[in-house]
């Protein structure tokens, strides 16, 4: 009988760190999402106007487009001063991303790793991952 206790109190002691494991990972992750909507660009944007594109040129100075009632805007953003640099009279939003985008962490990751074909076979080099 001894025993059963034994195991019953294991799985109980097993079940609520399953439970406090799980509650760790959701409040992390409703915690990102209000930290990126804080930081990110929804903070940024109101009911008639939001910030299209950014782009960071030095430290503390940036160019945005900006979208203001159906019109597009570029501006200069410094420390201390925002200056309108045109109106965007041509500029229409694209949904294909731009050609000059960073690759994703998988193609990164993929061209830095050996082929998998290459690697068989081949032991003790200390440079290959298998």
């Amino acid at each position: 009988m001894e025993g059963t206790w034994s195991e019953i109190s294991q799985a109980v002691s097993l079940i609520f760190s399953l439970i406090g494991v799980v509650l760790v990972l959701v409040l992390t992750y409703f915690a990102t999402r209000w930290f990126a909507r804080r930081a990110g660009a929804g903070a940024a944007s109101g009911r008639a106007m939001h910030i299209v594109d950014r782009v960071t040129v030095a430290q503390g100075a940036h160019l945005l487009i900006v979208e203001v009632g159906g019109a597009y805007y570029l501006l200069g953003v410094g420390d201390k001063n925002v200056n309108l640099i045109t109106k965007l009279d041509d500029f229409r939003l694209d949904a294909t991303p731009a050609a000059n985008t960073p690759p994703s962490f998988r193609d990164l990751l993929q061209d830095m790793l050996p082929a998998r074909g290459k690697t068989q076979g081949k032991k003790g080099n200390g440079g290959d991952f298998q």
